[in-house]
């Protein structure tokens, strides 16, 4: 009775270590477009920021403007 559980055992073991290697590689293949994805975004992100910087300055003009003490 004692060597029959413990093959039992040994075979249970057997297959819950497979069907975890199987389990981290199929989770290891999903997180692939995860990585292409977050690598686009911070591609993308960094492009945007520096186009809105280059937009956004702007040169300063020289232009006269009227005081407020102006006698007139």
């Amino acid at each position: 009775m004692g060597k029959a559980y413990t093959t039992e055992l040994e075979q249970e073991v057997d297959h819950l270590v497979n069907e975890n290697r199987t389990l981290k590689r199929q989770f290891e293949e999903s997180l692939l477009p995860f990585d292409e994805i977050k690598r686009f975004k911070s591609s993308f992100f960094a492009q945007l920021k520096k186009a809105a910087q280059d937009h956004l300055f702007v040169p300063a003009k020289h232009t006269l403007q009227r005081t407020l003490t102006a006698p007139f």
